[in-house]
């Protein structure tokens, strides 16, 4: 379950009387500007059309914070992904020509594309265009800049699928590159020339170019930064050149060329007059053709919703320096684009409400909405609520009030506001009426938990220090407490107490607590109304097995094993464990040089790793992918830096030290890793691969806690369950996956590690060669000289 924080929020849609139009435009603008400036994006560049032309277009800020040079509608951005749907509507071209197809095999018209689905399935042009293959973004192949496209789309031919056909929706970059070069070899022309032939000329975007040399060279482009959340700093960017993967991203644009971009398809392919690509064609690029997450799908090119009878289509973009939304109404005949000099920036999940807001909803002073807040006391709302779910993992979100209305502060996220609640005590976010939430209260407590409710579930938060009270005898539940396994998945589900109520903990997804059984036994999931437990005792109330039903389908699963009576103290794992031992051990090698092979399984990609610390527990690492690129970094207990082809050189602090040394695995798996975190807690005992496990939840700061699992037994760390902090736009969950130990020289070596996430799909890590006591030149940890 997660946030997806996509949607806007709907509103009828009203005729604009002209002073009207002028007051929603100043308010637009302003409302642009203030966000612009929470989320410390240096310039915007914006344009509001619609299908007779543009309303408003204009700059906010610097485009170059160094010489103060102002941003306007000419100012020049990288504008990422938003490039994607240049590329679905040149094929939808080249089908109204008859060259080709929308469900042709991408062999056919790609030779170098060999890839199936995960059966054997044939790919189609679509199915590329779609992110649904089943192969994640292959970032690897092309990040470093360095790889030519050929090169890229040979390499990638040895992929490995990770997940099914049309099962999930993966984004892939790669995949775009195809689609580009499947458009050039059926038209016999480059991609690039395509679209300055077919769009950029017709259109009179003049200023919008492929070129990377081009744009970077040209007067007018804004500088690109990243905001450095620890110094409260704009850092400067170099721009990354993408060419080798143009129809994915590689476009640079300015808003005033946008805004005819935008108009081109409000006006379903017509360009003043004349139909350059057909109605039908854009009209089938807007179709879903997979789920991102409830209520929000993908077409090809743009992301999808509906509500209230009206699509809302969109597309954001992310490169280096850049972001990048393009919205359309198209029902209404509305649109906007919004290019930024920052990376990831907040604004980009904020800028469609306060678009449409301005544009379609009441202006001030036209609703009772102030008199609403006025009159009710925010102050019982106000507080911390534990978020004991995916991606919070145990963080909490606040609720703060925010010049009168009451706001969410989401981890990693930002700050939501909410509109008053309904007849029904539901508190919409201004953001999306998709995302709503509801307060439990009574007499004693006051208000006690907040609920999430969104895509049909219901996610309960307790106040920080709220111990839920006891609905039935905890003697009751005890029974039923153990593991069970999901045949049809090789999967072991967890039955555990949990706020004083049972709790079924599935793998890969969540705890989630339970009602009370109804009269046939049936307990109700809390947080997901059409899903209920239903468990089958002996005639002595041992557990024999349990019943899922979910969405009409009942599962069965076996009753493996209950849990431990008494189980041990941390301190009683930890001298089964023995990390102190663990550490001396390591401690005795005075330090290690290791030779490794990594496989990126989902893009075909080999590499060379050397590792080597010294016995001060300092450590350097190079990652060499040839000719796709080369990462070097150097890491201390509190500090470090990373040099790298896919990505500018970066001084790493305490936090960023531990992400690092967790996303290794070895710095856990050898030595006392008590030593990485800042707290140790014992979790309890699960079943991982048919092994019972110690679980320990290791804390470090205010990144989500990791997942510890040692083998009972063995006492090897054999997996763990960590994150990446995404610079600001959140966590993205990573599993890690330690096997194959060997004892060389009195430690335990795990020599075969797999890093899993949704993102890179699977990377193995395979030991060749390790050297005790062979240690790092001291100088090898000085910054690179010039950097």
């Amino acid at each position: 379950m997660f946030i997806p924080l996509l949607l806007c929020s709907p509103w009828a849609i009203a005729v604009q009387e002209p002073d009207q139009l002028t007051d929603r435009l100043a308010l637009l603008q302003q409302r642009i500007e203030e966000a612009r400036v929470e989320f410390h994006v240096p310039s915007v560049g914006f344009a509001l059309v619609n299908r007779d032309g543009v309303l408003w277009a204009g700059g906010f800020g610097a485009a170059d914070l160094e010489s103060g040079r102002a941003a306007n509608e000419r100012t020049l951005y990288a504008i990422g992904s938003t490039t994607k749907a240049f590329t679905s509507t040149l094929i939808g071209d080249l089908v109204d020509e008859g060259r080709i197809s929308w469900d042709v095999p991408a062999v056919e018209v790609v030779p170098q594309w060999t890839l199936e689905g995960s059966e054997g399935e044939t790919i189609t042009l679509r199915d590329l265009l779609s992110h649904r293959t089943g192969y994640p973004r292959m970032g690897l192949l092309f990040a470093s800049g360095k790889a030519p496209s050929e090169l890229i789309l040979e390499t990638a031919a040895g992929a490995r699928p990770f997940r099914g056909y049309h099962e999930t929706f993966l984004y892939n970059n790669i995949q775009y590159l195809a689609a580009g070069t499947a458009a050039a070899n059926v038209a016999d022309a480059s991609w690039n020339a395509l679209l300055e032939t077919r769009f950029f000329d017709p259109l009179g975007m003049a200023s919008t170019t492929t070129s990377f040399a081009r744009a970077t060279h040209d007067a007018r482009r804004a500088t690109g930064y990243r905001w450095d959340r620890d110094d409260e700093a704009h850092e400067a960017l170099p721009p990354r050149n993408i060419s080798n993967v143009g129809p994915a991203g590689s476009i640079y644009s300015n808003a005033a060329d946008m805004a005819r971009w935008v108009q081109f398809q409000l006006n379903m392919g017509n360009w003043q007059g004349e139909q350059i690509v057909s109605a039908e064609s854009i009209e089938e690029c807007w179709k879903s053709n997979i789920d991102i997450a409830p209520e929000v799908g993908y077409g090809m090119g743009w992301m999808l919703h509906d509500w209230q009878g009206q699509r809302w289509i969109e597309h954001g973009g992310n490169i280096d320096g850049y972001s990048a939304k393009v919205g359309m109404l198209p029902d209404a005949g509305y649109g906007f684009v919004m290019l930024c000099n920052l990376n990831g920036a907040g604004i980009q999940g904020r800028i469609d409400p306060i678009v449409w807001e301005a544009l379609l909803g009441p202006l001030p002073g036209e609703d009772d909405t102030a008199v609403e807040a006025e009159a009710l006391d925010l102050s019982p709302y106000l507080g911390k609520f534990v978020a004991d779910f995916p991606p919070f993992n145990g963080e909490s979100l606040e609720t703060v009030d925010k010049d009168g209305a009451l706001a969410v502060i989401v981890p990693g996220q930002g700050t939501f506001e909410l509109k008053m609640p309904d007849d029904e005590g539901m508190w919409a976010w201004v953001l999306t009426d998709t995302i709503k939430m509801s307060f439990q209260q009574d007499e004693e407590h006051g208000v006690h938990t907040m609920v999430l409710h969104q895509g049909g579930a219901k996610l309960e938060m307790p106040r920080e220090g709220y111990e839920v009270p006891i609905e039935v005898p905890l003697n009751e539940l005890r029974p039923y407490l153990g593991t069970y396994r999901l045949a049809e998945k090789d999967e072991i589900w967890t039955v555990r107490l949990r706020n004083n109520r049972l709790a079924v903990d599935v793998p890969n997804q969540m705890a989630f607590e339970l009602h009370a059984p109804d009269e046939e036994g049936w307990r109700a999931w809390r947080a997901v109304e059409d899903m209920a437990t239903r468990f089958q005792l002996d005639p002595t109330g041992v557990p024999q097995g349990m019943q899922h039903m979910e969405k009409g389908t009942e599962l069965y699963l076996e009753f493996v094993a209950g849990p431990e009576d008494g189980l041990p103290t941390l301190a009683e794992v930890y001298e089964l464990l023995d990390p102190a031992g663990r550490g001396a051990a390591y401690a005795a090698w005075g330090g290690y040089t290791a030779k490794l092979e990594m496989l990126v399984q989902q893009s075909g990609v080999r590499g060379e790793m050397t590792v080597a610390a010294d016995a001060e527990g300092r450590s350097i690492m190079t990652l060499d992918f040839g000719p796709f690129g080369m990462t070097k970094s150097a890491l201390t207990l509190d500090s470090g830096w990373v040099q790298s082809d896919f990505e500018p050189f970066k001084v790493l602090n305490e936090q960023e030290v531990t992400e690092a040394m967790e996303n290794s695995g070895m710095a856990l798996a050898v030595g006392d890793f008590r030593t990485v975190y800042d707290e140790v807690l014992l979790d309890g005992k699960a079943t991982f691969r048919d092994q019972e496990c110690w679980v320990l939840i290791g804390k470090k700061g205010d990144r989500p806690p990791a997942k510890m699992w040692f083998d009972c037994e063995k006492g090897e760390l054999i997996r763990l369950d960590a994150h990446v902090d995404l610079d600001g736009a959140g966590f993205m969950s990573i599993r890690i996956r330690m096997g194959d130990y060997r004892m060389v020289d009195g430690v335990k070596v795990p020599f075969r590690t797999e890093v899993i996430n949704q993102a890179t799909g699977r990377a193995i890590q395979q030991v060749l060669e390790i050297q005790p006591g062979v240690t790092p030149d001291p100088t090898a940890f000085e910054s690179p000289e010039g950097v």
